[in-house]
């Protein structure tokens, strides 16, 4: 089964493309994974689905709240 992540908020979008954390919002995404790329930057990887396919993936930065 999939499993909530509790730490994992969203907000209301700062810019297109970005969210800003904050509160107890849920990002509305079935949390399937984490990435990290050469640069050391987090992602977290999810779908509305809740199975990795179909099309409604996405990928999201983490960076620290400014």
């Amino acid at each position: 089964g999939l499993s909530q992540i509790q730490e994992l908020y969203a907000r209301n979008p700062v810019s297109p493309g970005q969210q800003e954390q904050d509160g107890l919002e849920g990002i509305g995404l079935a949390l399937l994974g984490f990435g990290q790329d050469a640069s050391g930057e987090i992602y977290a990887l999810g779908n509305i689905s809740g199975t990795p396919f179909g099309t409604d993936g996405v990928v999201l930065k983490i960076v620290p709240r400014q």
